[in-house]
């Protein structure tokens, strides 16, 4: 009796490990893919902003702020303004400034990047570069974008 019951939680037990070795392998296998594929997303990012940057540059230097394209696409040149704390700014010293200039409702235990953003691009005021790095990023807004897409999937 007591070999009919090593063999049947010994059968059991070989099935869990099977299925947990099969489990594992999915996990460090898709770990690794997940890794590879944020890498190149990250990389792609990068490589867009970059070409947005170029195209901007290139129409602005060339007197162009907007094209309609034949392809249905209008590629618009754009200013994005983007503020930054400067390094040495602790929090609270940028807490104070925000207090300060009335701007104080944003802040939570941090202030969130996004609005931030949003927050000084409607902000009046003088911007101190003392406690802002303030940087301006050349960068396309696309029109048409959809319809163009659309019209290339139906190819």
């Amino acid at each position: 009796m007591e070999t009919q019951v090593e063999e049947m939680f010994g059968t059991q037990t070989k099935a869990i490990e099977k299925k947990i070795e099969s489990m594992a392998i999915f996990i460090a296998v898709e770990d690794e893919a997940v890794k590879q594929a944020s890498g190149a997303l990250s990389e792609r990012k990068s490589n867009l902003d970059q070409v947005k940057a170029d195209l901007a540059m290139l129409m602005r230097q060339n007197g162009i702020e907007k094209l309609s394209l034949t392809n249905g696409l209008t590629p618009k040149a754009v200013i994005k303004r983007k503020y930054f704390k400067q390094s040495g700014i602790s929090d609270e010293q940028l807490f104070d400034w925000l207090k300060d200039n009335g701007l104080d409702d944003i802040i939570k235990p941090t202030v969130n990047f996004n609005t931030m953003q949003s927050t000084l691009s409607n902000f009046t005021g003088e911007i101190p570069e003392a406690v802002f790095n303030v940087s301006d990023v050349p960068s396309i807004t696309m029109y048409g974008k959809s319809k163009f897409l659309a019209s290339r999937n139906n190819e």
